[in-house]
């Protein structure tokens, strides 16, 4: 195969995936090599499994790849790795690609420990995988934390399926492939060598290590699983059930995983359910779940918060369906307990969805969404360059000065010009903001009028000379005669404020008859 053949920049044309930063495995089997992988066109990013025959430490490495490609391509589930493409070789080498994530072996050995939360839904993903697994009458038979993948919203998927086999002839396939399997996660019949006796048991006694490796940081050995102190007390009963010595019970216990209190009354876990279902969910439903997300949304782990809840809180914006409620969401990403630093805020939020937003403000959209999407825009706009204002912000924003239904949004519309002034062009900044503030000056709110003059002499300062001469003094004026008392205010103290700016003759023969008749 000649995807992938070379280490690094490597493509395949019949895939199109580049290589990128190589996963370590973990997995003593040493069948293949994982790489991050991004189309080269789409850029959309990938796993990329790697087997090459001349590296390969199993001596049966071609049929076992073979074979867990073909599963990948058949057995199409949720809580499976989803499986993309893939390619064999003349030389027998073989790639897949799957769907992005990382082995939960990888994680397990990091420094950073696992949420509690992440661990709950994780194991009923894995859990229901299973289940779908031996409803099709198949073992996996070398499930443990170098099977698992996890996704970048949080998710865990089964893969690893080199062994997977139909349950009637089990026990000769998993009798050749033990040494695939990780001993510590061996049943007790493998580990006699009661083949004749294997069962989907086999892999719900797997699932119980696995519980125990997640909470206990991994499983070096099979006497650790007498530990049960490290379980939480919810979990404790159902991992009894998953490691009882009748697979039967096993089995049983695998399928009633999802009932459990342990996973029943975590409410990650609902909040997960909800999502999955929620193309299913009626209007009522969905807006008492958004409203009432704001309120957990800190508490959720930081991947599923940005790769998963984050799109739906976006189209949410975009459609005006508890835009507030979702950019309230937002807001706490950047300003909350557990905020997420600038450069993950640009990259998964800011540059992928925020613009967009703006770009979408019209008068169809939503009123209180455009007035919360206006109020915020202090913290999106620092990641927001030049160009984008101008050529995408700009124009979306200036109809919040025109909305003539909504004072609030006009007054706020005026309000917040400062935060990105300073990377308007010279037509934007000279001529078509300075268009609308000439309006807004008359406008019928007293409170809008004001505002219009504080913040044009704010202004000044970033405005061209010939600009400043044509509107300045002109604008003050307006506001000098203003019924309004505060908008004369503002007007003389603008005059004060901007004085560096004025030419004499103008303040001479304009500005000292209009403050002094």
């Amino acid at each position: 195969m000649q995807y992938f053949s070379k280490f690094l920049g490597s493509t395949s044309s019949g895939l199109g995936y580049v290589q990128g930063e190589r996963i370590e495995t973990h997995d003593d089997a040493g069948l293949w090599e994982l790489h991050a992988g991004t189309h080269k066109e789409s850029g959309q990013r990938a796993l990329v499994f790697s087997f090459h025959p001349e590296r390969s430490r199993c001596a049966d490495g071609a049929r076992l790849a073979r074979n867990a490609v073909q599963k990948l391509k058949t057995l199409r589930h949720p809580d499976i790795l989803k499986y993309i493409n893939s390619e064999e070789a003349s030389d027998g080498s073989v790639t897949v690609v799957t769907e992005p994530a990382v082995p939960l072996a990888a994680l397990l050995r990091s420094s950073k420990k696992l949420e509690p939360a992440s661990v709950a839904w994780g194991l009923l993903c894995v859990s229901r995988a299973l289940c779908f697994l031996h409803s099709t009458q198949t073992i996996h038979g070398r499930l443990s934390d170098v099977a698992i993948f996890v996704t970048p919203g949080g998710d865990w998927r089964l893969g690893a399926f080199e062994i997977a086999t139909p349950v009637q002839s089990a026990g000769g396939v998993l009798s050749n492939s033990q040494h695939l399997q990780t001993n510590a996660f061996l049943a007790p019949e493998a580990v006699r060598g009661q083949w004749n006796m294997v069962s989907p048991g086999l892999d719900s006694w797997a699932l119980g290590c696995l519980a125990f490796a997640c909470h206990a940081n991994g499983l070096s050995s099979p006497e650790q699983l007498r530990n049960i102190e490290v379980l939480p007390t919810a979990l404790r009963p159902q991992y009894q059930r998953l490691l009882a010595s009748a697979p039967p019970e096993r089995e049983q216990a695998e399928k009633d995983f999802a009932s459990c209190p342990y996973v029943a009354n975590h409410k990650y876990v609902e909040l997960n359910l909800f999502v999955e279902n929620l193309a299913l969910k009626d209007t009522f439903e969905k807006e008492a779940f958004f409203n009432r997300l704001p309120a957990q949304i800190e508490r959720v782990p930081r991947d599923c918060a940005v790769h998963k809840l984050l799109p739906l809180l976006s189209a949410n914006i975009k459609e005006g369906v508890c835009g507030p409620a979702s950019l309230s969401c937002v807001k706490k990403l950047k300003e909350g307990l557990n905020p997420l630093p600038d450069a993950e805020f640009k990259e998964h939020v800011a540059d992928p969805f925020a613009l967009g937003w703006y770009a979408s403000m019209n008068a169809s959209m939503d009123r209180a969404t455009r007035l919360e999407l206006v109020s915020m825009l202090g913290i999106f706009a620092p990641f927001f360059d030049a160009n984008a204002i101008n050529n995408t912000l700009f124009a979306a924003y200036v109809t919040g000065f025109q909305d003539a239904t909504s004072p609030a949004l006009r007054d706020l519309s005026v309000k917040t010009t400062l935060i990105f002034a300073d990377k308007l062009n010279d037509r934007n900044l000279n001529t078509q903001l300075m268009a609308h503030f000439a309006k807004l000056q008359v406008d019928p709110e007293a409170a809008i009028r004001t505002n219009t003059t504080i913040c044009l002499s704010k202004l000044a300062s970033q405005m061209s000379e010939a600009a400043r001469n044509k509107v300045l003094v002109s604008a003050f004026l307006r506001a000098l005669k203003d019924p309004f008392p505060a908008a004369r205010t503002a007007g003389l103290t603008a005059y004060i404020t901007c004085r560096p700016y004025l030419v004499a003759q103008d303040v001479a023969s304009r500005v000292l008859p209009a403050v002094c008749p």
